[in-house]
């Protein structure tokens, strides 16, 4: 299935002058910000408390365990209402939901309610794929969507490199509650940005299959959105876990938690230049970004781990981050052009549970490192993970063509 065409047409506006095409942008940026803060702001709250690292790491099962078990009914229940009225309640419920829990933690409420704000960045990550993205695809239009979604993954990954920074230096001045105090205010900010997106005009009428051939025309789609989902399941299970551990394999050579810092900062500086690369050159065949990306990032997570030299897992490790911005700018448009106009909320439900299978890929990992070392432990998660991703190429042709 070829992508669409994603300049500008004659007559037509440039993306960002799309009205409220920006301002959705800004939106999801400062929502994927507050989600990696508060899993920051809990994760070290945790590690304050001198929790084991299996408590710590449970912070991230609590993050995505609602894309797991909630996401297709959030999607079915989208698809049923206004999407934009809708992620503007959500936000200020999010919001009010982060305040209490400022709030509580000032006045010594257990550590263990972190895991309510885990829960509740879940639950934004939620609206994110299933309210806000099919608004900027129909807002955008197809041939500006594909851009458009690549500049929200470049933002998302902005947001990881950026919230863990700035919710160090809010914890560093008021703790666990100035943490959560901020990505509050942030979520309000969002809301006010949301107030300014203009209602989003009635979807144009679906025109009906051909009928003297429906049955292949649908089977075709079909089989192209088990695809991409498929590779989305094997690379959170496989690849995405082993982003927890890089200060790990980074032992190797240094225990300087600034050289640590750098090398875990690598995969962050390839998403950049990947989703930056992306979103200006607009490429066509997204699908074929899609696989390579997916085999990139996990074929280099081997590389890194074996590699002699310091500057050599650096190396591996943006590439790693080079391959995943191609899986992650290109998912969302795929997967859109995939679902029939009306259900596009639900299938991004869909997809929300392929991702919630992260945490039992880290989990995984976690027991494999454990038992075999860490080395052994990431090179076997990639080789099964590309084993598999080999046996799913027969799925993903529709989109490949």
């Amino acid at each position: 299935m070829p992508g669409p065409r994603t300049g500008t047409t004659s007559g037509q506006p440039g993306l960002l002058r799309v009205p409220g095409v920006s301002l959705l942008l800004i939106s999801s940026f400062i929502g994927n910000f507050a989600q990696w803060g508060a899993l920051f702001v809990g994760v070290q709250s945790l590690i304050v408390s001198g929790a084991s690292v299996l408590t710590t790491q449970s912070t991230a099962i609590a993050s995505f365990a609602p894309l797991l078990f909630a996401g297709t009914a959030a999607g079915w229940l989208a698809d049923r209402l206004e999407r934009l009225a809708a992620l503007r309640v959500l936000t200020v419920l999010l919001a009010a939901g982060l305040a209490v829990i400022a709030v509580a933690t000032a006045l010594g409420a257990p550590v263990g309610v972190v895991y309510v704000a885990a829960l509740l960045g879940g639950l934004g990550q939620i609206s994110n794929l299933t309210l806000l993205r099919p608004v900027l695809y129909e807002r955008a239009g197809p041939d500006r969507a594909p851009r458009a979604l690549a500049l929200d993954a470049l933002g998302s990954s902005l947001a990881v490199c950026l919230g863990p920074l700035v919710m160090g230096f809010a914890m560093t001045v008021g703790g666990t509650p100035g943490g959560y105090a901020v990505i509050t205010v942030l979520l309000l900010t969002s809301r006010l940005v949301l107030a300014r997106v203009p209602v989003p005009p009635e979807p144009a009428p679906v025109a009906l299959p051909d009928a003297s051939a429906p049955q292949p025309r649908t089977r075709r789609l079909s089989r192209g959105l088990a695809g991409i989902l498929g590779v989305t399941i094997v690379v959170n299970l496989f690849y995405f876990p082993f982003q927890a551990i890089i200060p790990v394999i980074g032992e190797r050579f240094t225990a300087a938690p600034s050289e640590l810092g750098i090398l875990a900062a690598a995969p962050g500086l390839g998403m950049i230049t990947g989703n930056s690369v992306i979103a200006l050159l607009r490429p066509r065949r997204l699908g074929r970004i899609y696989v390579a990306g997916s085999a990139l990032c996990m074929l280099s997570m081997v590389v890194a781990v074996h590699v002699p030299r310091f500057g050599l897992t650096f190396a591996a490790l943006a590439i790693a981050g080079i391959g995943i911005a191609g899986f992650s700018a290109s998912q969302a448009t795929l997967v859109l052009q995939a679902a029939p106009a009306g259900r596009r909320s639900r299938t991004m439900g869909i997809l929300s549970m392929a991702i919630g299978t992260m945490p039992i890929g880290t989990l995984l990992m976690g027991l494999t490192s454990t038992t075999l070392g860490t080395a052994t432990a990431v090179t076997i998660s990639g080789a099964v993970g590309l084993g598999m991703l080999a046996l799913w190429l027969p799925m993903c042709r529709p989109i490949l063509r």
